[in-house]
């Protein structure tokens, strides 16, 4: 009854090449996180898909992008269920069109672009989150130097790195509630 289904190529007698499987680990794992689910093949190119799905899914990217992007907007999407099969692969004959850097860091832009519409606390929280917690570092750092020096001269980089990365993280934090809320 699933709208989408994947044929997923990472089981145990996959002949992945490695080079490519730690890279569709590396996504899986980013659409995991950022949608909460557990998809075990973002790049699988073998899908079903129903028609009526389709709707939820455009508009979709051409070329390689195209099957990261489909199980990107897939995971957001509430009103999208995806299943999974496991089946063979098998190494391709020839040469593969795939360029690991280079699509590597298309499928990284898109990710990040389809998760920055749907749920976009979960990138800009994030980042709110840890320009906080370089603020708090910072800050215990300038008041322990302070404490141990007897009331000496602060460093000035340091409050100032305080206050840059407490602001900050506190507006990036503040502005990824008002876009998840619109």
């Amino acid at each position: 009854q699933a709208d989408i289904c994947i044929g997923s190529r990472m089981g145990a007698g996959s002949k992945m090449p490695r080079l490519r499987r730690i890279g569709n680990l590396f996504f899986r794992y980013l659409i995991n996180v950022l949608g909460n689910t557990s998809i075990t093949d973002a790049a699988s190119g073998m899908r079903v898909i129903r028609r009526s799905a389709l709707k939820w899914l455009y508009p979709l990217p051409d070329g390689l992008h195209f099957t990261p992007a489909m199980s990107c907007t897939a995971v957001m999407d509430a009103h999208l269920e995806i299943v999974e099969i496991e089946m063979t692969y098998e190494e391709r004959l020839g040469r593969s069109k795939l360029k690991v850097l280079q699509d590597g860091i298309g499928f990284l832009k898109i990710i990040l672009s389809i998760a920055l519409m749907y749920r976009p606390i979960r990138v800009f929280g994030v980042i709110g989150v840890l320009m906080s917690a370089i603020a708090f570092w910072f800050g215990l750092l300038t008041l322990s130097g302070y404490l141990h020096q007897e009331a000496a001269a602060v460093d000035l980089h340091r409050v100032f790195s305080v206050v840059l990365f407490g602001i900050t993280g506190i507006l990036v934090m503040g502005m990824s509630v008002v876009a998840d809320r619109a």
